[in-house]
């Protein structure tokens, strides 16, 4: 991604789109994009050669809504947070493929939201926030919680079954994300 960011920034400057003194801040702005982005765009193309891209796209819209608000593990690397990245993306795309909506997945879920609406929003050291925009981000994932499981729970009644297994993990990986803070925090508690 540093290649491809220098790169980029190089040929901007040559076009005369970007000055050669803003390159430090351009190239750090295209750094953060493709590295937030890659799995994404990795799980979309990998998805529509496999004739799964619907799979995909469903799976990706709770999970990238929720997880901005509702913070959660962050890999102390980059490389390391790519691989995870792409490997529970992985997993996930393929449990939306294998998937039941049965007993099982329906406790998950409700256990995920409940997580979710109770836990967040878990603050990483590197993104503090305030106490006003810890508010806001918790009324987002509870909305969001309730607007997602009332899109699931009904679909999962149909024919569209499949669709609600997808946004159901989409869900499901968001809170997933918060459990490696919450046991910490656990921990800490009991430690002390």
């Amino acid at each position: 991604m540093t290649t491809i960011s220098k790169h980029l920034i190089d040929w901007l400057i040559r076009e005369g789109t970007i000055q050669p003194a803003d390159r430090e801040l351009y190239f750090y702005a295209a750094y953060c994009f493709f590295f937030a982005w890659t799995p994404t765009f990795l799980l979309i193309i990998s998805s529509a050669c496999l004739g799964r891209l619907p799979e995909a796209l469903l799976l990706i819209l709770p999970f990238m809504t929720i997880r901005r608000f509702c913070g959660g593990f962050h890999a102390r690397t980059s490389q390391t947070c790519l691989v995870i990245s792409c490997s529970l993306l992985a997993v996930f795309m393929y449990l939306t493929v294998h998937a039941i909506f049965d007993t099982k997945l329906y406790l998950i879920l409700i256990i995920a939201s409940v997580s979710l609406i109770i836990n967040s929003p878990i603050m990483s050291p590197q993104r503090p926030a305030t106490p006003e925009e810890q508010k806001h981000f918790r009324q987002i994932v509870l909305i969001a919680v309730i607007l997602y499981n009332s899109i699931i729970l009904p679909l999962s009644q149909t024919s569209f079954r499949h669709w609600s297994i997808c946004l159901a993990l989409g869900l499901i990986l968001s809170a997933l994300l918060q459990v490696p803070c919450i046991i910490k925090k656990l921990l800490t508690k009991i430690c002390l």
